[in-house]
């Protein structure tokens, strides 16, 4: 059985970051070329944005060896309907 989740995508330099709530936590994902991360999960939807901002500089220092670019905030937008799915059996 598939459930919509209503979540929000933003664009950081080449990553996009997701935030979309499942039941009582918020599961967060970045994707750029060649690489998929799953940030893991927070329990409110401000929490877990900061946290998917702070895993993209962590990769950008870390795996790319760069410096994120400044962003003084990210512009989150909300997805289209239906654009995340949970599956439960």
């Amino acid at each position: 059985m598939f459930r919509a989740s209503i979540g929000f995508t933003a664009q950081y330099q080449d990553l996009t970051l997701t935030v979309a709530p499942d039941f009582d936590e918020w599961r967060i994902l970045l994707q750029g070329p060649g690489v998929v991360i799953n940030g893991g999960r927070q329990f409110a939807e401000g929490k877990a944005k900061d946290y998917a901002r702070n895993i993209a500089d962590c990769y950008i220092r870390e795996e790319r060896h760069q410096e994120p670019a400044p962003v003084a905030e990210l512009q989150w937008t909300p997805m289209e309907p239906r654009a995340w799915l949970n599956y439960r059996t």
